[in-house]
């Protein structure tokens, strides 16, 4: 490994149906391949000494996934973000190492002298370590020293690499690589592979990081993650428009394998990213980039997330710091509840950050989180980073047998519709949509949901009668919306009905509505 240069109907009160049939109808989308559950032995926990939130947060995790004892190491190191080199080397990079060894998680072998960035000269021998999971409190990204080289040295390299900043745990994914330069990236042998060999497998550990804006949020990632292996539900929002066809054919190669596997799938081709006047129920999947900051629904601080949700959006500084939950996008995305997105603490270069659609590849084949992360990134020792649990492997197979408890609160925007839709879809790209309408139908007897009448009523328009299936869309005309994501999904009822004839029921709609304070002012452009 060597540091290279080069540069994704019948009516509502109709009979009901079994639910045992009903159930039976439903099964799973695909054949996810065979992925077995990552070993807690191999996992290592990294947490800062000097910092209490710091372990008390290795701890929750050591705890929550039954990681040994003696996997959980404490260093004393710098709580700033951002940290030189020496002080990395000396007091996280080469103590981690020794730390490893004494533990018999790693071998190898150390020369007397040190380098220029102070990392002790190393001969790796073998490692049991596959995943580190760095705590909040250990450094984000490090100084850019490129002075340390001489005129010489940096002519070897083009000019856009000649730097040494980068992110603390693309540098840390590099523990069982021997005397890797500081300067530019390192080929990543597990990209693309999806069978690599034992040797590839030892070379690289793969590093995530829990760590955002304030403690409680980063203790969430672990507890959202538990939660999202059980049944994730949702919707997918694809942000295409940027300025290079690189990053737009990810976009469009994303939301054509999200459709596949029967997810509703909302694409944006503008310049500019999805707005707060936009549909933006469930987003469980977002893919996206070319925004500095956060924008639109994201920038509200009452967008509501469901458990499991992977929002990625590329930008170049998307991670310079997780100590804000307005500015950038990786630290306000864990503010505001996600349960797993990636970032880059500076100039990447987009070929070299995580290709997308291998990402989404790898999540919908059950690879955990991590496993997925480093199969779609080519670069180590650069500026990506990876925020989650690195084990989560969301239940996205299972996720479309919804359970049918019947709650007591009617709740049009329920989350186990969304497996529902997932299941139609897939059923009319296999030419049963006759039976995906009718199950849906039948599901809405039993427990009503605006998206999934909403999508019947898109799907299965040529099967209702002359009232254009409207009369799915009557029980939600008394609700109350309690947030503005409830309120697109609204309006696009209230315009159906109105097209309908439905003016009573479309004011009805219409002033409930009104009753929501803190509209985004983009919604008035959505009003019929």
């Amino acid at each position: 490994m060597y540091r290279h240069c080069i540069g994704s109907e019948d009516c509502l009160s109709g009979r009901l149906h079994s639910v045992f049939a009903l159930l039976i109808a439903i099964l799973p989308v695909s054949v996810i391949h065979a992925a077995s559950n990552p070993d807690p032995s191999r996992v290592v926990v990294l947490a800062n000494s000097s910092d209490r939130d710091s372990v008390n947060l290795a701890n929750h995790y050591a705890r929550t996934r039954n990681i040994p004892q003696k996997n959980l190491v404490l260093l004393s190191a710098p709580r700033t973000e951002e940290v030189g080199w020496v002080e990395f080397s000396r007091q996280i990079f080469n103590p981690l190492r020794e730390s490893l060894i004494d533990r018999e998680l790693m071998d190898g072998r150390f020369g007397n002298n040190e380098d220029a960035f102070g990392r002790r000269f190393f001969v790796p021998l073998s490692s049991s370590v596959e995943y580190l999971v760095v705590c909040r409190g250990i450094p984000l990204r490090l100084k850019n020293e490129v002075s340390k080289f001489s005129a010489e040295q940096l002519k070897q390299i083009p000019v856009i690499y000649r730097t040494t900043t980068g992110s603390v745990d693309t540098e840390l994914a590099l523990l069982t690589t021997a005397n890797h330069s500081p300067l530019g990236w390192v080929s990543n042998p597990l990209f693309k592979r999806k069978k690599p060999d034992s040797l590839s497998l030892e070379s690289v550990v793969k590093v995530s990081r829990l760590d955002g804006p304030t403690q409680e949020t980063s203790m969430r990632l672990v507890d959202l993650a538990i939660v999202g292996e059980k049944a994730v539900y949702g919707r997918a929002y694809v942000d295409s428009g940027g300025p290079h066809k690189l990053g737009n054919q990810w976009m469009g190669a994303v939301a054509k394998r999200l459709e596949i596997d029967g997810f509703e799938v909302d694409m944006d081709h503008s310049p500019k990213l999805f707005n707060a006047g936009q549909r933006f129920d469930a987003p469980l999947f977002y893919f996206g980039w070319h925004s500095y900051h956060m924008q639109g629904p994201f920038a509200r601080r009452d967008i509501r997330f469901p458990p499991g949700a992977m929002i990625f959006h590329i930008h170049s500084f998307s991670a310079q710091s997780l100590r804000t939950d307005s500015r950038y996008w990786a630290g306000p995305l864990i503010q505001r509840g996600v349960t797993a997105t990636i970032g880059n603490v500076s100039e990447p270069y987009l070929h070299l950050t995580h290709h997308l659609p291998l990402l989404l590849e790898g999540l919908l084949e059950g690879k955990c989180l991590a496993d997925s992360a480093y199969y779609a990134l080519p670069s180590l020792g650069w500026q990506a980073i990876l925020l989650g649990d690195p084990l989560y492997r969301p239940a996205i197979a299972h996720s479309i047998s919804p359970s049918l408890k019947i709650d007591q609160e009617f709740d049009p925007f329920h989350p186990e519709q969304y497996g529902i839709i997932r299941r139609i879809k897939v059923l009319y790209q296999k030419g049963a949509g006759s039976e995906g309408y009718h199950l849906g139908r039948s599901y809405l007897t039993q427990k009503y949901g605006l998206p999934l009448a909403l999508s019947l009523i898109r799907l299965g328009s040529d099967q209702t009668h002359s009232d254009g299936g409207t009369t799915l869309l009557l029980p939600v005309i008394a609700y109350h919306p309690k947030g503005f994501q409830e309120v697109a999904p609204m309006i696009q009822a209230a315009k159906l009905l109105y097209k309908a004839g439905r003016t009573r029921d479309y004011k009805r709609i219409l002033k409930n509505i009104a009753t929501l304070r803190n509209l985004p002012p983009e919604l008035n452009e959505q009003m019929p």
